[in-house]
């Protein structure tokens, strides 16, 4: 039986790095069923690739021979679907339609899923002031990502330092707080797509 695989790797920005990418997953029995580009900050670009491996894959082998390879830094390694990234989006969006605007379940649902992370809430403008990243966003109205100690509910599903991403919803009243490992910086793309998903869900609620 195969498994599928969510791989994010931060790719060195030279020609060639991720066909040696490639040939390393090849030679750990992957195939790579498809890849999502994401514009990052810094000099690396950050891909996604959902390979199929055959079960029983030593992820601790891969990160090694990635990273001895020079060719890039395995982020994070998860399990996958089938589901192209940009249709995920659009079920998230149809989702979060179907929810009601006024359904925070449902946003919290479409933006773990975009961000693929267990540590996602809304709270009131008041108390996202508590973090840095809330503050941040709410006064520049941006979305803010910065290092941060999570709640102790969130901490539990997400243990060790983390990067804290703050957006505010759209109504005025509410910042979508979300959680990651430092090992797993938000990319430019991530935190794009889940502002157009806050974006629509504003719309929704104005209609």
């Amino acid at each position: 039986m195969e498994t599928l695989v969510r791989l994010r790797i931060a790719l060195a920005d030279e020609p060639g790095a991720l066909a040696r990418i490639a040939s390393l997953i090849a030679s750990h029995g992957g195939n790579i069923t498809s890849v999502d580009v994401h514009l990052a900050a810094g000099p690396a670009a950050v891909d996604d690739l959902v390979v199929a491996f055959p079960e029983g894959v030593d992820a601790g082998a891969l990160r090694d021979a990635i990273s001895g390879a020079g060719a890039g830094t395995l982020l994070s390694m998860q399990e996958a679907y089938r589901a192209d990234p940009v249709v995920a989006a659009f079920n998230s969006a149809a989702a979060l339609l179907a929810g009601g605007a006024s359904d925070h379940a449902a946003l919290i649902r479409s933006v773990a899923e975009l961000a693929s992370s267990p540590a996602v809430w809304i709270v009131a403008n008041d108390e996202a002031r508590r973090w840095e990243a809330g503050r941040m966003a709410l006064d520049r109205g941006a979305a803010v990502a910065t290092a941060a100690d999570l709640p102790e509910e969130m901490s539990a599903r997400l243990p060790g330092p983390a990067w804290l991403l703050a957006v505010a919803t759209g109504d005025g009243r509410h910042v979508v707080l979300v959680g990651r490992l430092q090992t797993n910086p938000f990319t430019n793309t991530e935190i794009a797509r889940i502002e157009a998903l806050l974006g629509l869900h504003a719309a929704a609620m104005r209609r």
